[in-house]
């Protein structure tokens, strides 16, 4: 992977059937400042809702979709001391994820 590429990256995400969700809203505040400081950004708003699975019997809770300028970008924001990944991991039972590059 070329560093200096602009990164997508899918994320699919089952959530734990006691408060996940909550505790996944509570991820995304505690990170959302943390992402940007990475220069990453959300495509996905908290409000959106999947209306339909149109092929597939992929069926995640939740789907995150992000850009990071880099893979340098994604590997400080986990390196970030501030970076809450403890609350992601309360918060799922599965997390997928798909990184993109443009060809």
């Amino acid at each position: 992977m070329i560093d200096d590429e602009p990164i997508i990256q899918v994320g699919l995400l089952w959530f734990e059937p006691d408060g996940g969700e909550q505790l996944y809203r509570e991820y995304l505040a505690a990170s959302r400042p943390i992402v940007e400081r990475h220069l990453g950004r959300s495509f996905v708003a908290d409000s959106y809702a999947r209306l339909a699975m149109l092929r597939g019997e992929l069926d995640p809770d939740a789907i995150s979709i992000n850009e990071f300028p880099s893979a340098s970008a994604i590997t400080a924001l986990l390196q970030d001391p501030d970076y809450p990944p403890e609350l992601l991991r309360r918060a799922t039972t599965r997390v997928e994820i798909i990184q993109l590059r443009q060809n």
